[in-house]
């Protein structure tokens, strides 16, 4: 790999997609939207976690919440408040940052979108205990997970090694207690057979 390449790899870890606009207007998909629509229901403080340039947040902006996107992508950073800039987004925030050891106080937030998951497999645990910390007691995480499908439409095969995947709702919730939170729903995705979306809760 030449320094070009380097470079270009740590501004986007995960490839450019996610920085560009249509990742940006993508908005959720089928079941994600319907779990984030059923527990989002007032103002609350949102962090989501390997935001790219903000898909998850966009949605939600301008209805009362404090969002947070946190990536260690610079690129997806600045792509991002770019693009809310140009809309006039005020309650969206961008932060680069280590999701393992992440940079905020104790019980800071009401919601947390964990869409890494899955690209952690040797650090799940760590990832989760920083989620379980800065999250309120009662919190919602709203948990993206990878199945078999999506095997299919990699051709890294090594990113696929080191993926976590979950084939059924009952092996997602077995992921959610073993992290040390309650498993409240979930579904795969009609439409994206390769996503499982679920919603994980902190205890009171």
């Amino acid at each position: 790999m030449d320094k070009w390449q380097s470079r270009l790899r740590k501004i986007f870890p995960w490839g450019p997609l996610f920085a560009l606009r249509s990742n940006y207007e993508a908005g959720y998909f089928v079941k994600e939207g319907e779990l984030v629509r059923k527990y989002l229901r007032k103002p609350e403080k949102v962090l989501v976690l390997g935001s790219g340039n903000g898909r998850e947040g966009r949605p939600i902006s301008g209805h009362g919440h404090t969002i947070i996107c946190l990536d260690n992508g610079l690129g997806y950073l600045l792509s991002g408040a770019k693009l809310v800039t140009e809309e006039g987004i005020k309650d969206m925030y961008f932060v680069q940052a280590d999701t393992l050891a992440l940079p905020f106080t104790k019980e800071k937030f009401d919601i947390v979108f964990c869409t890494l998951y899955p690209a952690v497999r040797h650090n799940k645990r760590l990832l989760m205990q920083e989620v379980d910390r800065i999250l309120k007691p009662g919190g919602i995480i709203f948990f993206m997970l990878t199945t078999p499908y999506y095997k299919a439409a990699r051709k890294d095969r090594k990113a696929i090694e080191d993926q976590t995947f979950c084939a059924s709702v009952k092996e997602a919730a077995q992921e959610a207690a073993s992290a040390g939170f309650t498993f409240l729903e979930g579904e795969i995705d009609p439409l994206r057979p390769e996503y499982l979306f679920s919603v994980l809760q902190k205890s009171l």
